[in-house]
């Protein structure tokens, strides 16, 4: 009875998946839930560390025909 408690008290991702391994005792509901918390965690930290990092890539041209950089708004001399 206890267990089921806890289970149904669990939110979210973690509460989900925990009901879906159903577990056996509440060290073993406890178990799942936090490591699927710390999995989401840490997939947030990689999301956050790989979308910093495409805003900070700069694309360089190698174009020997290039007269102008990304970073002026001009066009190039026709």
């Amino acid at each position: 009875m206890l267990l089921a408690i806890l289970v149904t008290g669990f939110t979210g991702n973690p509460g989900t998946q925990c009901r879906y391994a159903n577990p056996q005792s509440m060290d073993q509901a406890l178990k799942i839930a936090l490591s699927v918390q710390e999995t989401e965690r840490q997939e947030n930290i990689i999301e956050s560390f790989c979308a910093n990092f495409d805003r900070s890539v700069r694309l360089v041209s190698k174009s020997r025909n290039r007269k102008f950089s990304d970073d002026e708004n001009q066009r190039p001399p026709d």
